[in-house]
């Protein structure tokens, strides 16, 4: 991986309360948010590859004024460039509660919807702005981005608008936010996965906008989704299956696709950012020119840290751990027989 890549997050940095079962404690304070998950994914996942350059990930977010310093301390110990991190005065950190108590996730805003659309999504604006941040280097950079917005074409148009010279090469993951991911939505769905280079939805939010095929088992059910969303038109498709693993479909090896179990972890505490960490440690493979493969199991390992303890994981407590993991992880993937 050269030294002039970069890899970014532009996603979310919320506080968060986590309830995981109806008679469980509330945990309260807990950093958290789609771009703080992926973006410490991909910090560990670069302790995996021996021959990464220095090359910190980039997380662009916005933070109110009550942001407190032990959780920038966190995210500097992590390995993260907060650089692009953006403090809005007059205004608290955004906070919500996450509720597995029912067997699912429950997103509740504890601060407002509203003034989080309003003051803490990332715009247009401040993509254009970190592009401008880059070619202010006089490098030639390619850009990892990851990011979760929809429309994603909002992403893809504030790219699109800056003059050819000011923007580096693009390599885009999109994530997709599953509030967003309806069936009335379909149609510009699939006009933004068709833009990107690889899309990675879960299998949950597929389910939701395709007709489920009644199958015996999930990985059969995964297998039929992926022959629909492969033909939106991204070269490679990542389906994340939470406790059951990963498929991964890519346009070079068309015939195949590789399944790549979870790693069993002794205790789940909290699954809360696993698939945001998968998708940042993703890019990091890609980013390292690994094959998708290598980067499935690379993702695999990586999110399994995530779902150990509440929060993010420490870096310092998982780094050496995790290229055994990665090992481990390899040794179980299976590449099945795909056709259309």
């Amino acid at each position: 991986m050269s030294a002039e890549n970069v890899i970014v997050s532009i996603g979310g940095l919320i506080v968060d309360d986590i309830v995981v079962s109806k008679n469980g404690p509330r945990r309260e304070n807990i950093l958290g948010g789609s771009g703080v998950h992926a973006t410490v994914g991909m910090s560990i996942a670069g302790t995996c590859i021996e021959d990464l350059p220095v090359c910190p990930a980039v997380l662009v977010a916005k933070v109110g004024s009550d942001f407190q310093k032990n959780h920038w301390k966190l995210l500097a110990d992590s390995g993260v460039d907060l650089e692009n991190v953006t403090r809005i005065d007059g205004f608290a950190t955004p906070h919500a509660l996450q509720d597995f108590s029912e067997g699912f996730r429950k997103h509740i805003w504890i601060s407002s919807k509203e003034e989080f659309v309003s003051h803490f999504r990332i715009s247009n604006e401040d993509i254009v702005a970190l592009f401008g941040k880059l070619k202010s280097t006089k490098k030639t950079y390619s850009c990892f981005l990851h990011f979760l917005h929809f429309p994603a074409q909002g992403v893809l148009d504030a790219i699109d608008a800056l003059p050819e010279n000011e923007v580096p090469t693009v390599f885009s993951l999109w994530e997709p936010v599953p509030t967003a991911f309806r069936i009335h939505n379909l149609i510009d769905i699939q006009a933004c996965v068709a833009r990107v280079a690889v899309f990675s939805p879960s299998l949950e939010e597929c389910n939701s906008i395709l007709p489920k095929e009644h199958v015996a088992d999930q990985l059969t059910n995964a297998t039929n989704v992926l022959r629909v969303i492969k033909k939106w038109g991204a070269p490679i498709v990542v389906l994340r299956m939470g406790e059951e693993g990963s498929l991964l479909w890519h346009e070079r090896a068309p015939q195949k696709i590789t399944y790549t179990p979870a790693f069993a972890v002794k205790e789940v505490i909290d699954t809360t950012g696993a698939g945001n960490s998968f998708c940042g440690a993703f890019l990091v493979g890609l980013a390292a020119g690994r094959d998708p493969e290598w980067s499935a199991a690379l993702s695999t390992a990586v999110a399994s840290f995530t779902v150990e303890q509440y929060g993010i994981p420490l870096k310092g407590s998982v780094q050496e751990l995790a290229p055994k993991r990665l090992h481990q992880v390899i040794g179980m993937q299976e590449t099945l027989e795909f056709s259309d």
